[in-house]
């Protein structure tokens, strides 16, 4: 095996006990929109994980863990907050239950754990990154974590528009269509 391959299957195994425990707590709040949270913890776990293991440039490895790693704890909790704590259940995920009707058990395991397959794809750059060994960071790179900063004040500023839009009542049922969401 390769070292690709070991890293890959260190994300594979991450990702699988991380959608396994979320499918658990599913069962128990009977919330499916905790994959969600397990999605966005997920990825921070594997780009943690990719840095901390891989042997490329260390500050490149670094910044991924640390961006990611910030960006999906981030998220994670967001959405717990958002979604699940005294939260009714997404419209997507009832939606599914009610299309699914029987064995929604087994049919919801499989849903989970096809997300922590899509996560290991979707963090295929942050491994190649971190196998990067050229030993100074480009301006690509520069831009990039601009770019990822800026990004992530946006995030976070456009939850709390839509956050103080969801907290007056007579919003119930409407789009947030202010600030960010303009």
């Amino acid at each position: 095996m390769t070292p690709i391959d070991i890293l890959i299957g260190g994300d594979i195994l991450i990702m699988v006990v991380v959608m396994l425990i979320c499918w658990g707590i599913y069962l128990k709040i009977d919330n499916a929109g905790i994959v969600d949270v397990g999605w966005a913890l997920g990825l921070a776990l594997i780009a943690v994980y990719d840095s901390a293991f891989s042997r490329g440039f260390p500050l490149r490895r670094h910044m991924i863990a640390a961006m990611v790693g910030f960006w999906g704890v981030r998220l994670a909790m967001h959405l717990l907050g958002d979604r699940i704590i005294g939260k009714p259940e997404d419209a997507r995920y009832a939606a599914l239950k009610n299309e699914w009707k029987t064995n929604l058990r087994m049919k919801f395991f499989f849903f989970f754990q096809t997300q922590a397959l899509l996560n290991v794809v979707l963090s295929l750059p942050f491994l190649l990154l971190c196998l990067d060994t050229h030993h100074h960071i480009r301006p690509n790179e520069w831009a990039g974590l601009g770019l990822w900063a800026v990004s992530l004040v946006g995030e976070s500023l456009a939850d709390v528009q839509l956050y103080r839009f969801k907290a007056h009542p007579e919003n119930k049922g409407k789009t947030c269509r202010s600030g960010l969401w303009g």
